[in-house]
């Protein structure tokens, strides 16, 4: 099992070397993407990714820098099977946190003709199940929602023993406490202080085995080294993810 960093910067203007947030998890019967953000299609393809192999995307929240570059991941899709014949035996899910994104789509339909992509809408609980994978998923309030329905979560990734949690952007860390003490959690920095967070995590008494911080802000742009060298004060197993990073977990 593999997990593929496709972008890891948060929405701020573009950066280089950066896009925006995107991971990959690779497993033998297939690969599931977690938000899409612009050029996530560039860096699956290039880092060697076979499109046809992906089964579900799972978008967190409806925010540009997760879902700018699903239509094209979608495209891509279609196209290697339209323009080069190749088949494909089962369908891509899309799991959604509103259906608005798949009526955007759907208006740019004419150029995903020839692919049954499927759609599902998000809700706390299993979001799927497939006997070697399962993802739950827990509101958050980074939209600053009050009441279902709700439209941000965070997930809880489990396959091959092991338990991954994606924060996706998310209000407060509190909001997963009962996941923290998982084989990896991936928590975003876009609206969040690295080193605030790890005492957090620390204070409260967990310990995730491998701590990958994504969705970067500015601070931590600015100065990745340092705030890492910050976070692990509390927590020394703490890294900042980069675009291509591959993990083998």
């Amino acid at each position: 099992m593999k997990l593929y960093f496709l972008g890891t910067c948060s929405g701020t203007e573009p950066m280089p070397g950066r896009h925006h947030a995107s991971i990959a998890l690779e497993m033998e019967n297939g690969i599931t993407v977690f938000d899409a953000g612009e050029c996530c299609s560039y860096t699956f393809f290039r880092m060697g990714l076979d499109p046809l192999a992906i089964r579900n995307i799972v978008i967190s929240h409806p925010h540009a820098d997760h879902v700018g570059g699903l239509f094209n991941l979608q495209w891509l899709i279609t196209k290697i099977i339209n323009r080069f014949g190749r088949k494909i035996d089962h369908e891509v899910h899309l799991y959604l946190p509103e259906m608005k994104i798949r009526d955007a789509m759907i208006l740019l339909s004419d150029s995903l003709k020839g692919y049954p992509f499927t759609y599902s809408l998000i809700s706390d609980g299993v979001v799927f199940e497939d006997g070697k994978l399962k993802v739950t998923a827990r509101h958050n309030t980074h939209l600053r929602e009050t009441q279902a329905p709700w439209h941000s979560y965070s997930f809880l990734i489990e396959a091959e023993g092991k338990k991954i949690v994606y924060s996706g952007d998310i209000g407060h860390i509190s909001e997963i406490e009962s996941w923290l003490d998982c084989d990896l959690l991936i928590m975003e920095t876009g609206h969040h202080v690295a080193a605030e967070v790890c005492n957090y995590i620390r204070e409260s008494g967990h310990n995730p085995g491998m701590m990958y911080f994504t969705h970067h802000g500015r601070a931590m742009l600015a100065d990745t080294e340092g705030e890492i060298l910050k976070a692990r004060v509390y927590m020394p197993q703490a890294e900042a993810a980069y675009d291509t990073l591959t993990l083998e977990l």
